[in-house]
């Protein structure tokens, strides 16, 4: 093999490789932001939902959370034992998503697919402060 063709063949598979890696940063880092926006905007609909439960005592805390409910999601309201008190869910959701999630809020993946969640202090209809 002549040094001609072997600059060409070593410069060719060094942008490959160049080019392969460079996708894959790119791949993560957008996967990464993508992942973080959708959590902070969790926060700021988990939030927006405190402050309306909190001011309207008297409509029906179903009706509340089916307002504030995620497009393709759900929201869960637990005691603080872990019991499900209420449940609003999206049909397209048949996962089971697991109880204690350890942190305020996050990615999680449950059955191969990631999934954002958030937790929230909520005083329920009859007084007591439940997780959201």
């Amino acid at each position: 093999m002549k040094l001609r063709n072997r600059i060409h063949l070593y410069s060719t598979l060094l942008m490959l490789v160049i080019l392969v890696v460079l996708t894959v940063v790119i791949y993560y880092s957008f996967s990464s932001l993508a992942y973080s926006t959708e959590v902070d905007e969790l926060d700021s609909v988990s939030e927006a939902l405190r402050s309306t439960f909190t001011a309207n005592e008297t409509v029906n805390p179903s009706d509340i959370l089916r307002a504030y409910m995620p497009v393709s999601g759900l929201v869960k309201v637990t005691d603080q034992e872990g019991q499900s008190l209420e449940t609003v869910q999206s049909p397209d959701i048949t996962t089971q998503f697991p109880v204690e999630s350890g942190e305020d809020s996050g990615t999680m993946m449950v059955d191969g697919e990631r999934f954002a969640y958030t937790t929230a202090p909520l005083i329920w209809s009859d007084g007591t402060t439940q997780n959201c």
